[in-house]
């Protein structure tokens, strides 16, 4: 049982909504603090098999499965930004859920989200969005070319971002997305993009990871680093933006707050994830303390990790285009570059957008961590002839 400070006592029951790699990497975590973790997950995941105390199997699109589920825990967490807010407001009525329901809701929806950053004076870019099809071309010619077309509601990982540069390629999007209510956004004119993970736990207590940075070939990441090539002062008035947005949410757990610097210094927010984010699985060997430790301390009410870099890392994830099973000898190529790791994830748990795994390389300094991940990246990649 959660005491009257929330903090859950070593012994007691996590329950995690969301299955895959994530879910396991939490569950080792939870296990290592003495916690026994439980996990809801799609009928067909087994990632926590042998991990999660117990193991149940269905939808968390259903509030009553959910609501026994948590009826079970002394606290809930979802590590997947997707997991619908009916879920969790009505497992939230037999345990706390951290990050709780209403911030989840807001996170999940790219209109309110916006909105609601605006309305706390924090600088966006060029945005609108859009009910129909007339909505949508109006607001594409408003905002010109290049431009990005977003779903409103995040609850489909299939369904990602489209960059357009034409009127065709525009009506394309819309159509790809289900002639669904979206939400468009001018191309910035980017520097640099960077995320900051915050960690809170219950009564306040805050820590804010150095910033992260990622590259992106269109909308598909390549590689992350910590610690990102920002200058002190952006980097701390990044660490602060975050901080404040984490504060004014009442987070408990994680939120990950993704900016990006233009070319004229000014630092814009993008999104907020509150959950464990990409760009941060670096952290596993930059800081002393991954994110899912750190998630497991937030929402369980215990003293946060630190997080300062301790060795430069990078992160590059292995996607379709980039992986296609390999061979033992390729495999040993990437592992052969120094400082070097490999995590694959069990396809058969992945869905056809998703990550097949990723490599961490670690190295004496942020540019030599994303040459040593790059290079075993392409010796993944290579293909029998």
């Amino acid at each position: 049982m959660a005491t009257a400070s929330g903090t859950v006592r070593p012994g007691g029951t996590l329950g995690i909504i969301g299955g895959g790699p994530m879910a396991r990497q939490v569950a080792l975590a939870a296990h290592a603090f003495g916690y026994r973790p439980r996990v809801l997950a799609p009928e067909d995941d087994t990632a926590c098999t042998g991990i999660a105390e117990v193991l149940f199997h269905g939808s968390a699109m259903e509030p009553r499965l959910a609501a026994a589920f948590a009826a079970e825990c002394d606290v809930v967490t979802a590590i997947a930004e997707q997991t619908p807010p009916d879920a969790l407001h009505a497992a939230a009525a037999l345990a706390p859920v951290r990050p709780g329901p209403t911030l989840v809701a807001l996170a999940q929806d790219r209109a309110r989200e916006r909105a609601w950053l605006e309305r706390r004076g924090l600088q966006l870019g060029p945005w609108g969005v859009a009910a129909d099809a007339a909505q949508f071309r109006r607001l594409v010619e408003h905002l010109g070319f290049p431009c990005f077309v977003k779903p409103r509601r995040r609850l489909d990982r299939a369904t990602r971002p489209a960059q357009v540069s034409s009127a065709d390629e525009a009506e394309a999007a819309w159509h790809g997305l289900g002639e669904r209510p979206c939400v468009v956004e001018a191309a910035l004119p980017i520097d640099l993009e960077l995320c900051v993970l915050v960690a809170r736990a219950p009564g306040g207590i805050a820590v804010a990871y150095p910033p992260a940075v990622g590259c992106r070939s269109r909308t598909e990441l390549i590689w992350s680093a910590m610690p990102g090539d920002v200058p002190p002062r952006m980097a701390q008035k990044a660490q602060s933006l975050a901080a404040y947005v984490a504060s004014r949410l009442e987070l408990e757990g994680l939120l990950a707050v993704e900016m990006f610097v233009l070319h004229d210094g000014r630092l814009v927010v993008n999104e907020l994830v509150p959950c464990p984010h990409q760009l941060y699985h670096a952290a596993d060997v930059a800081c002393g303390t991954s994110q899912a430790e750190q998630l497991v301390r937030a929402v369980c009410g215990l003293p946060l990790g630190a997080v300062a870099v301790t060795q430069p890392a990078a992160m590059s994830p292995l996607t379709d285009d980039w992986w296609d099973g390999a061979t033992a000898a390729q495999l040993a190529d990437a592992l052969r570059v120094p400082g070097v790791r490999l995590h694959l994830f069990d396809a058969s748990q992945q869905g056809p957008a998703d990550p097949r795994g990723h490599l961490i390389a670690a190295a004496a300094s942020s540019g030599d961590a994303v040459e040593r991940v790059l290079r075993a990246r392409r010796h993944v990649a290579r293909r029998s002839a």
